[in-house]
């Protein structure tokens, strides 16, 4: 019995680990509420920031109310690339990526105008993986999920770039979970493993 118990705390503690470690969000800050107030042309906590040229009405934002159009998808606050020059505003952030590991790179956009103006980049690890422009067909209606599976080749730079002229285009909720997190599905068949040992162990 006391195996039993043993084998049953080993496979349960390896369930837990393995959804907890699943869920882990490798982007800092993924909603830009940790910013608490609204920003203008500057990096937003824990991400770095490539300004385009400064221009009179237009430019980066962390908002908190939707003078935009566009309010946050959740929490507070998101992200707004509203430059009106030819050049884009950047924000990026590194990862520390594990090398052939698969990873779902996830995050929300906000580009309802994108027939009149947006240009709008994201990119993993230098290779971009949607680009809007106005002749593109991408238009949403508000917030619109977009959802990419990755694979890394090391540490990775995610990063998005845009600029909107008339209007603004909005980001939030930013992801970045490994799929499965590196290891645990490696502890799940040590458990199984473990139990099916000693399964053979009684029926002998």
């Amino acid at each position: 019995m006391r195996e039993a118990n043993i084998v049953f705390s080993l496979v349960a503690a390896t369930a837990f680990a393995t959804t907890a470690t699943q869920a882990r969000n490798l982007i800092l800050n993924p909603g830009f509420e940790l910013d608490g107030h609204d920003l203008c042309n500057q990096a937003p906590l824990d991400w770095n920031y490539t300004p385009a040229p400064p221009v009179s009405g237009g430019g980066f934002l962390i908002e908190y109310s939707d003078t935009n159009g566009i309010a946050a998808h959740s929490g507070s606050f998101s992200a707004i690339f509203g430059n009106l020059s030819d050049q884009d505003d950047i924000i990026f952030q590194s990862l520390p990526t594990i090398t052939g590991a698969t990873y779902d790179f996830n995050f929300w956009l906000d580009n309802e105008y994108s027939q009149s103006g947006t240009y709008f980049t994201a990119s993993w690890g230098g290779t971009t993986v949607l680009q809007i422009n106005p002749t593109d067909s991408t238009a949403t209606s508000g917030w619109t999920d977009f959802d990419f599976t990755e694979v890394a080749t090391g540490p990775t730079t995610v990063s998005f770039a845009g600029r909107n002229y008339p209007s603004a285009a909005g980001l939030d909720d930013v992801s970045v979970t490994a799929v499965p997190e590196p290891g645990a599905a490696g502890l799940f068949g040590l458990g199984f493993a473990v139990l099916m040992a000693r399964r053979r162990r009684q029926i002998q």
